[in-house]
Order: C-alpha cells, then structure tokens, then sequence
C-alpha cells in the first residue's frame, strides 16, 4: 500500500505547458492526499516489439479507504500480475479487526504484525504525495477542455523530464541510477516513437478520477538506461490509473 501511494504521488505531480492546464494537474496533484476512499483500477502494461513477444505488467483493483475520524482502513483488493501473457490473481481483505490474503485458492489470515504494518502504510499513504511537489512539466502542448462531467487535460509527454524525474526519485530510494544529460537525452528523445498524457479530474473538487500515460519506445536509447528500463527499451508502456467514486465509496469491513 505505501509503494502504490509513493507510485501514485510521483506520476500525478506533472505540471504542463498551458497555463489553465498546468493550473488544473497542480490542483489534482495537490488533492490526491483528500481522497480517502473510492474505487481504485490500476494497470501497467508492456507490449515489447516483436511478433513472438509476450506481454507483461499487473492490475490492481477494487474498494478501498484509508480511514478517517478514527475509523481504520478498509480495502478489498486484487493484484493480478501479467507475465508471458499468463496472469495469476491474489486478493488482499483489510477489515477492521483482521485481513487476508487469498492465493492459488487458498486463503491466509494475516499476522497480528503483517496486519498492523499494512494498516499503518495504508493511514500514510495520501500524505506521501507532499513529498513529492517539486516534480513538473512531464506535459508538453498541453490543453484543457471539458469530457462529460469532469474535465480532462491532455497532451504529449516529455519522456525526458519524466525520466529524469522517475530516476531521481529511484535514486532517493537507495537504485544506483544514472542522470541523463547531453547527447543521452537526445538519444532518448529520439527513441520516442510517441507519448501521450490524459489526466481526468473533478470540474469543481479536482479530485483524480482517472490518468493515462502511453509511451512508445524504440531500441536506440543511451546504454545507461538499457539495464534501467529493462524490456520497457523496445515495446509500448501503458499505464492506465483511476479512482472510481472519489470519496463517495463505502467499504464493507
């Protein structure tokens, strides 16, 4: 649950080129720590180049709440993860007195301890986003224009800046990553085939409902970030990020 807030945090905090859309995503950004409970559907995907390839990436979906007044967090969760074009499913149940975990059909109680130290990474995890704020301008051409009942901003995505971004957020977590800089950024920028940003938010609370990165890479990318990027080098990323009913979502505990 930390990790998925820390992950979260970091992609929303994109600034862009326009000056109501940057004023839009900062918005977003900052309200990420007032979504206490919704329902939550993420998935990464990479599609690497290549007829005989396989895709690979998770999902993650379902009900949550972080807890607030003094009511704990609850959440009934489901991880699948994605490899060789097979998937496997694991479910996670965090009531308010005990949770499980469901694998291969089975299901296993948590520890006293395993279930107090995912309580407690879930009552952190929308704080994390203050740590995060300095990160900006992933979005280039960026425009706003309304979609249904929110508004929606999109635009191309400055893979270089997002990059940089992304590695120096690993960097503080203790990877040995590189910087790019000079020629390597241009090697970069020029493996983009494409990238594209859509960000989904609320017409008057701004509150997240949906976020989408698209990138597709090419093979000529700076050697410092071949091992880095592993099989991304080559093959389309998606990340697709939604919260249905932003604090509208009562969770059974």
């Amino acid at each position: 649950m930390r990790r998925i807030g820390l992950v979260v945090s970091v992609l929303l905090l994109a600034g862009c080129g326009g000056t109501g859309a940057a004023k839009v995503v900062r918005q977003t950004a900052q309200n990420i720590r007032d979504i206490r409970s919704g329902v939550l559907h993420v998935k990464m995907l990479v599609k690497p180049h290549g007829a005989k390839a396989q895709p690979f990436g998770f999902e993650l979906e379902g009900p949550f709440s972080l807890g607030q007044n003094g009511s704990p967090p609850l959440a009934h969760l489901s991880y699948t993860q994605i490899v060789n074009g097979k998937q496997a499913t694991a479910s996670l149940v965090l009531g308010r007195n005990s949770g499980s975990i469901t694998t291969n059909g089975s299901t296993h109680a948590l520890t006293a301890s395993a279930f107090d130290s995912v309580r407690g990474a879930a009552r952190s995890a929308g704080a994390e986003s203050k740590q995060f704020l300095p990160v900006e301008k992933w979005v280039t051409h960026a425009t706003l224009h309304s979609c249904g009942a929110n508004e929606c901003v999109t635009g191309q995505l400055d893979v270089v800046k997002a990059t940089n971004d992304l590695l120096s957020i690993g960097r503080a977590l203790g990877r040995d990553l590189p910087v790019l800089t000079g020629a390597n950024e241009d090697q970069l920028r020029k493996a983009v085939r494409s990238g594209t940003f859509e960000l989904v938010t609320g017409k008057t609370d701004r509150l997240l409902h949906r976020l989408s990165i698209r990138l597709d890479l090419g093979l000529n990318v700076p050697q410092e970030l071949t091992t880095a990027l592993g099989s991304v080098v080559g093959a389309t990323f998606t990340l697709d990020f939604s919260i249905d009913r932003p604090n509208s979502t009562r969770v059974s505990g």
